[in-house]
């Protein structure tokens, strides 16, 4: 279940910020390439489509095996032959995944700018600007720690999340940023995950993007997952 587990890594809790411009955008497609690297070495390909607006996220996975995984805010189900083999409960929601922020262009801060974050301090490091955010409220029961990030050129370069305590729990490189339809858009994510005695990798490869694809009715509703 490796592939459900690495899907929403990149997630950050943050309250989405309404983005107001001349454009609207919301739907993002894209094929992808996941490389899964801890005690083995794993290949996931496919295609992913996100509809914001309609609440749902579907992966046609196909390779190594041909299925489907799709998101909603509440669950996540996996099909196989258009029939539903497992189903979990999400508490993550849609709304905080990378490419909702893309779409509505929040990716020059992730969209810590406007969360339950704020900004600490700020520093110039070469070609970099450096920037550390703590969360506004401390929680007991649901504790988080402070994140650092760095910007290139005004887009998101590198994010490293901490616990409370301040150790590292998790590393993401944001690259080779691909200009579409006016939205800077990472081609490439690389995640390190953190938690365990031994780091897990995972890097994440987007080709063929694609935004408010309108013509393509099919992959962004429930006619999807019983006809691909």
């Amino acid at each position: 279940m490796k592939f459900l587990r690495f899907i929403f890594f990149s997630l950050i809790f943050l309250t989405p910020l309404v983005h107001i411009g001349q454009k609207s955008y919301s739907r993002i497609e894209a094929e992808i390439t996941i490389k899964e690297i801890d005690s083995t070495s794993r290949i996931t390909t496919g295609k992913m489509y996100y509809d914001k607006n309609s609440g749902a996220m579907y992966y046609s996975i196909n390779y190594p095996n041909r299925e489907v995984v799709v998101y909603t805010d509440s669950m996540i189900y996996m099909l196989h032959d258009g029939k539903t083999i497992e189903n979990y409960k999400s508490t993550n929601g849609l709304k905080f995944n990378i490419f909702n922020l893309v779409l509505n262009t929040q990716m020059e801060y992730y969209g810590l700018n406007s969360s339950s974050y704020e900004l600490i301090k700020t520093k110039s490091d070469k070609d970099q600007i450096i920037t550390t955010w703590e969360p506004k409220f401390k929680n007991k029961k649901y504790r988080s720690g402070k994140i650092i990030m760095s910007q290139k050129n005004k887009l998101i370069f590198g994010l490293v999340s901490f616990h409370p305590d301040g150790a590292i729990i998790s590393k993401q490189f944001f690259e080779d940023y691909i200009n579409i339809e006016g939205l800077m858009i990472p081609s490439k994510i690389t995640q390190i995950a953190l938690f365990k005695e031994k780091p897990e990798y995972k890097i994440t490869t987007y080709k063929n993007i694609k935004v408010n694809n309108f013509d393509d009715q099919k992959h962004y509703s429930s006619e999807f997952y019983f006809s691909n």
